[in-house]
């Protein structure tokens, strides 16, 4: 009856495991003009499903429909300024260029099937992944113009590259690890009793 008991407390810490990994996240985003020689920079976040970024081997179309937040604030740019909110967004852009990325921690330099991700240089095709966004006409919205490129103001003024794109708050753990620290404390106590 223990034996069994201890069993069954395992089968759940395996079958916890891949729902403690996965789900929705926010990552935390970091745009610089330096690159094109302008003073515009932007912050934002995103928060989505990761299955919907592992899925994007390569280039994926994400409606904004699928995202569950998202928000960015430029500042410095010749125009475009402010904060956007999802409802801004019509669509984003994602590939891991073959992956696979490591979801945990900052994507900018991870390497991917051609360059790192986060390389983009306008005109040249060989890129490291994707990752964009496209306001609606109107919103006054930022643009993504190229791979990792957002344009102020409808993608008419200041670029910005991507520079950051890592887990919020990444030094805190998710409740799913709770969930299996609590079940393999379980586990640890009943098998001490067994003996």
């Amino acid at each position: 009856m223990k034996l069994r008991t201890l069993g069954l407390l395992v089968s759940a810490c395996l079958l916890a495991l891949p729902a403690a990994r996965g789900g929705i996240v926010t990552f935390d985003l970091t745009w610089s003009g330096v690159p094109f020689n302008n003073s515009a920079s932007a912050v934002g976040q995103i928060t989505i499903d990761d299955a919907l970024l592992i899925a994007a081997t390569y280039s994926t179309t994400i409606d904004a429909s699928n995202v569950n937040g998202f928000w960015i604030t430029i500042s410095g740019a010749s125009s475009g300024n402010g904060t956007f909110t999802l409802a801004d967004f019509e669509e984003f852009a994602f590939s891991q260029n073959g992956g696979p990325l490591d979801f945990t921690r900052e994507l900018i330099g991870q390497p991917t099937a051609e360059a790192p991700w986060g390389t983009s240089e306008p005109g040249n095709e060989e890129v490291g992944g994707d990752f964009n966004a496209f306001g609606w006409e109107g919103s006054g919205a930022p643009y993504g113009e190229w791979y990792f490129v957002l344009v102020t103001d409808e993608g008419d003024e200041d670029e910005m590259l991507l520079t950051s794109f890592r887990p919020a708050g990444s030094a805190i753990p998710e409740p799913g690890t709770f969930v299996l620290l609590g079940l393999g404390l379980l586990a640890a106590t009943c098998f001490r009793r067994l003996l």
